[in-house]
């Protein structure tokens, strides 16, 4: 029997079904061009996050606390963004995911702040920034600003996701390294650059941030395979 905490077991549990769930909200996004699967799968996905981890939400304060209620604004943005994509300006789209980036730093430091830190504000801020970078792609792919391969930085996470399940214990803890961070921020800035540049200049920072991303899931996953008891990076 496992001695891995029910909480830490509920949000691992949720984190492989919501790379399940967009992974394939994607494909049917790229069949359609469309991003309606992405908005329909990530709202169930983030939904069924809050439910089945109500006990600890609960705990943290009225709405899970105030950090917790910026996380869930920077989702609400971003699906925002994903259903008006194409109805309002490039410009006030990149507004919208611009403020979930700063929601992204003021929760971070609120949490810092008020010492209220916990596992479930973790994994939200986590995933919230794998959803931001897919949910960018697909809004990118689907306005044809760039081509299909846009969306394989936002995929990779998921898939690193459903990989760890059969190459490392599942109470392995998922860590963070500067470097996974800094080139997450490159990516995500040039994403947003895809709205508001010609594609002359964001072009050559999207490629460049995608292959470093790319990258550094590979570092990370042949570092799982050699060290299987370490603590995975990203």
């Amino acid at each position: 029997m496992s001695k891995t905490p029910v909480s830490i077991r509920m949000v691992e549990s949720w984190s492989r079904f919501n790379a399940l769930v967009l992974i394939g909200c994607t494909f049917l996004t790229i069949k359609f061009g469309d991003c309606l699967p992405l908005v329909y799968g990530s709202t169930l996905s983030f939904v069924l996050y809050f439910i089945t981890n109500f006990p600890q939400w609960s705990r943290l304060g009225i709405l899970g606390g105030l950090p917790n209620q910026v996380g869930a604004g920077r989702v609400l943005l971003i699906i925002v963004a994903l259903i008006f994509h194409e109805s309002i300006s490039r410009e006030y789209l990149a507004g919208i995911l611009f403020a979930s980036l700063f929601l992204d730093f003021w929760d971070g430091y609120l949490a810092r702040q008020f010492n209220a830190t916990s596992l479930f504000g973790t994994y939200l801020d986590r995933e919230t920034d794998a959803f931001f970078v897919l949910a960018t792609g697909a809004m990118i792919y689907c306005q044809e600003l760039l081509g299909v391969w846009v969306l394989i930085p936002g995929l990779l996470r998921y898939f690193y996701v459903i990989l760890l399940i059969f190459i490392k214990p599942p109470e392995q803890k998922e860590t963070r390294s500067f470097l996974g961070q800094t080139i997450a921020v490159l990516l995500m800035g040039g994403l947003l650059s895809c709205f508001i540049l010609e594609a002359s200049f964001y072009q050559p920072i999207v490629i460049f941030a995608s292959v470093l991303v790319v990258l550094s899931f590979a570092n990370s996953f042949i570092q799982t395979l050699r060290l299987p008891s370490s603590e995975t990076e990203n």
